[in-house]
């Protein structure tokens, strides 16, 4: 994912992009075990002010779930 703002997860990505998806997406498209494995930002060092945000890669645990955000 690309564009979410620096620092917004707070503490942890898997639970704010949960949170996130369940709100962006309609609650009754997704399934009812909708489950996030893993998310991180991709690069390591926080960028500088001005540069582009770091991008999100989540892992989901069901595929349809995936095409669905898709």
């Amino acid at each position: 994912m690309i564009g979410l703002p620096e620092g917004s997860e707070v503490l942890n990505m898997v639970n704010y992009l949960e949170n996130w998806l369940k709100r962006a997406v309609a609650k009754d498209v997704l399934s009812p075990f909708f489950t996030l494995e893993r998310a991180h930002r991709v690069s390591s060092r926080k960028p500088q002010p001005g540069m582009p945000v770091r991008v999100v890669v989540a892992k989901l645990l069901h595929y349809r779930d995936r095409d669905t955000i898709l």
